[in-house]
């Protein structure tokens, strides 16, 4: 499980959630530049320390290969890097001023490295529009 940083401090999550995430980014020259981008870490997320990589992240690998394409080519991370308290995220006081926050210290500079964010769900659609 990886520590969250002191770019975490100040954030409405950072006394009570779980875990931090590294993003995957994809290193290949022949990359796609397209992000896809969800909400938080659940709880297996947590605890390796990246994105989509329990329950939806196989569903979400195997939906990238049914499509013919190779999920290291694409950019992943979450607008949330960390685990909130019951992997609930959505319509908490803290669901805005935790992204915002994330946005701010960790991921805002991801965007311009991408043509396509492609949100995975209802937070991030909200948060990137």
């Amino acid at each position: 499980m990886l520590s969250r940083p002191a770019s975490c401090r100040g954030c409405p999550l950072d006394s009570i959630a779980t875990g931090f995430m590294a993003p995957s980014l994809s290193s290949l020259a022949d990359r796609y530049k397209v992000a896809l981008v969800g909400e938080a870490l659940g709880e297996q997320e947590a605890e390796e320390g990246s994105p989509f990589v329990g329950k939806a992240g196989f569903r979400l690998t195997r939906l990238i290969e049914w499509a013919g394409l190779d999920r290291s080519k694409f950019d992943i991370f979450n607008v949330c890097w960390c685990r909130p308290p019951d992997n609930k995220l959505e319509g908490t006081p803290y669901e805005l001023p935790a992204a915002a926050h994330c946005r701010s210290a960790h991921w805002d500079y991801l965007i311009s490295r991408s043509r396509v964010l492609v949100p995975l769900g209802n937070v991030a659609t909200g948060i990137l529009t």
